[in-house]
Formats: structure tokens, sequence, C-alpha cells
């Protein structure tokens, strides 16, 4: 447990420092989001803590990115997701990108697969597509 919380205190600090917030909450229904209207990265607490670094990181991309300015379509919660879906795969993985980097440099021995990477990462980034739009 203690481990745990010693990880989580780290990465609210690390967030702190891009000027971020993050909450930890076990019920997400998935390890990691970015809430667009907040501005909040929400980690799903339940998962492993490899997991949640990289959920962490990957999200923080996000943020990152919206800081910034990139990607500002893909971003912004007014433009429905159907239009977004069209440049999301390369944004996807550009996060993923950004968190194999954060994660080595703060997390050096935890060990990540970027989940976007491949023809497994595509598919699953397509299925994810479909499944909002079914909801948009």
């Amino acid at each position: 447990m203690f481990v745990k919380l010693q990880m989580m205190n780290e990465l609210k600090n690390i967030a702190q420092v891009y000027g971020a917030k993050v909450q930890f909450q076990p019920s997400l229904e998935c390890a990691g989001r970015f809430d667009l209207v907040e501005k909040i990265i929400r980690i799903n607490s339940s998962y492993s803590r490899e997991t949640q670094i990289y959920a962490f990181f990957h999200e923080l991309g996000h943020f990152h990115a919206c800081v910034k300015n990139k990607w500002r379509k893909y971003h912004d919660p007014a433009v429905p997701f159907s239009e977004k879906s069209k440049i999301g795969l390369k944004v996807e993985r550009a996060m993923d990108k950004f968190a194999v980097k954060k994660v080595k440099k703060y997390f050096p021995e935890v060990q990540i697969a970027p989940y976007y990477s491949g023809a497994a990462g595509k598919k699953r980034f397509y299925s994810f597509v479909d499944s909002v739009n079914e909801i948009d």
C-alpha cells in the first residue's frame, strides 16, 4: 500500500510541474483519461502500478498538447468525435511516444509497450472510435 501511495504522490508532483491536476479513481471505465473540460487527468487506481504510470504520462501528453495548442481540433470538446477520429490515431501515437519518453525519464525501471503501436494499436483505436461513434 505504501508503494502505491508513494507512486500516486510522485505522479501528483510531476503533474504539478506541468500545471496539471490528477485524480485517482478506482471506478474509471478505462486506465486513464484526460478531461478536456475540467483539465484533469483521471487515472484508474485499480490497475497495476505500471499501467497507472503509463496511463498518467499518456494523458499528461494530452494535457501538454492542449497547453501548447497542438491538435486543437482533436482536443476541442465542441468538435464531434466523428471528426476527431480522422486525425486521432496520429495524435494517440504521439501521446504514446510522449509517455514512453517520460516513463523512461521518471520511472526507468518500468517496462511499457505503447498502447496504440502497430496493427494491434490501430485496431484498438478504431474499435474505440466505433464505440464512441455509437454514442456521438
